[in-house]
């Protein structure tokens, strides 16, 4: 192996290292970024865990309500008396409707909701435990779809009592739908509208409306809190599809679960070499900080290898023809971006076809130290500027070691530069072919793209004055 071999080989090691050590830092920077933006994700998923939750509570005491107020409707007599007056409630309903009055526009939700106020008592007397005034019934007995149309009934008696009194008791009065309610409205309709008093009134978050994608109905009978249920059990398991109460209070189990399984992950990074023989844990707090260093640890290992590519082109004189040698650069545009930043230099014989992808490639390669320092740079900034709100696992401390080892991966880059631009210029010097001076000592040849130094002046020779002569 001659000189000119080990020389090849040393300056395309050099070149590699360079690259995989630009590559490296901008993998974990990358690695610092993501493991910034799933800290992001965690915390969103953990609020939407927080709201599902809630809701959910809050849904599962509505339903308890609702069906305690309807068991007792089912086993009291004395309460099941005030039911009688929903009857012929709802037949004057169906005759108003037939006026085709204004006010009776939400008619057909009303007679919806006073039949399923008169239905699900009796279903639940059915299905009762106990025996006496109280009635009980399981929870797997009683259908979620049953209570929320309890709840319409109970809304559509709240809303259609005031329109009967407007309507019946003014000067311009039906006496088809309205005899009833005159007759009676001082025992029956006062009795009934006692019995629903209890109603608690809610109504569908309009966030929730706008997840179920529906358009909100103009009845305020069909916009009970408890056909929200549906939106928030699809939010939690859009799978699970609960028909009864108890499957819908059995959701707070996937709630749980699902927060469990974010809490034990948010903290930690898993990984599993050797086949899964060893399985490490690394908690963010610290895998945060050490992205940044082993990211420093990169950049540095490849500002040592161009600086010793450096100092080969200056330790070492190259003899002969070197055009192999000149090249390199350009054949390998990009596997060299890295440490000589030749991405402009390209083959003109190739298509432009051809040409814009790969100078687009170069660009990329030329700016893999840069780009990796902005992203560091970013993920630290991101970490500061949203602080614990969006990454509570990050400290105070773990910002400021990880801030600590950006400061210096962007030093380093900065010397990684100007040893790229001081590199370049002093290859193309490297790279000259160097010719016999007539003296004996060699001098480089220089070209259009480079020159070796200030050229020697060759002294002019001396002309030959005639000599004057005198007029005689």
């Amino acid at each position: 192996m001659d000189t000119a071999e080990i020389i090849w080989g040393w300056m395309n090691g050099l070149v590699r290292r360079v690259a995989i050590g630009s590559l490296l830092f901008l993998l974990f920077s990358a690695a610092s970024l993501l493991l910034y933006l799933a800290a992001v994700n965690r915390v969103g998923g953990l609020g939407e865990l927080d709201a599902s939750e809630f809701n959910h509570t809050k849904l599962v005491d509505s339903f308890i309500d609702m069906g305690q107020h309807a068991s007792e409707l089912a086993g009291s007599s004395s309460r099941a008396a005030a039911m009688d007056a929903i009857e012929p409630l709802r037949r004057s309903l169906i005759d108003a409707r037939k006026a085709n009055l204004s006010k009776f526009a939400c008619a057909g939700a009303w007679i919806e909701g006073l039949e399923n106020l008169q239905r699900v008592p009796a279903i639940l007397a059915a299905n009762c435990d106990g025996t006496g005034e109280k009635c009980e019934v399981s929870h797997d007995r009683i259908k979620l779809d049953d209570l929320a149309g309890f709840e319409q009934g109970m809304a559509s008696v709240e809303d259609v009592l005031p329109q009967l009194e407007h309507a019946c008791l003014g000067p311009q009065s039906k006496d088809g739908f309205c005899i009833y309610y005159r007759r009676e409205r001082e025992r029956d309709i006062q009795a009934l509208n006692a019995l629903v008093s209890s109603h608690y009134g809610e109504y569908v978050p309009k966030g929730i409306r706008l997840k179920t994608g529906q358009p909100e109905s103009p009845c305020r009978a069909e916009r009970g809190y408890l056909r929200s249920w549906k939106a928030v059990a699809s939010k939690i398991d859009p799978m699970a599809g609960p028909v009864t109460l108890a499957d819908f209070e059995r959701l707070g189990e996937t709630v749980s679960q699902a927060r469990v399984a974010i809490r034990s992950s948010d903290s930690q990074i898993s990984a599993a070499p050797g086949g899964g023989i060893l399985t490490l844990l690394i908690p963010k707090s610290v895998s945060f900080p050490l992205l940044h260093w082993l990211g420093l640890v990169a950049i540095c290992y490849a500002y040592m290898n161009l600086r010793r590519l450096l100092s080969l082109t200056r330790s070492h004189q190259l003899d002969g023809d070197h055009t192999l040698y000149g090249l390199y650069p350009t054949t390998s545009h990009v596997f060299t971006s890295p440490a000589f930043g030749r991405s402009a230099e390209l083959p003109r014989r190739l298509g432009t076809v051809v040409r814009f992808p790969a100078r687009v490639t170069a660009v990329l390669f030329d700016w893999i130290p840069y780009i990796a320092a902005f992203v560091a740079i970013c993920a630290l900034a991101l970490a500061y500027l949203l602080g614990p709100k969006e990454a509570e696992e990050f400290s105070g401390t773990t910002k400021g070691i990880s801030a600590a080892a950006v400061f210096l991966q962007v030093s380093v880059t900065v010397a990684f530069w100007r040893a790229q631009t001081h590199l370049s210029k002093r290859f193309e010097i490297w790279i000259q072919p160097i010719a016999p001076n007539p003296n004996g000592a060699a001098t480089v040849v220089a070209n259009s793209t480079a020159t070796a130094g200030p050229a020697t002046r060759r002294p002019r020779p001396k002309q030959s004055v005639p000599p004057t002569t005198s007029q005689p």
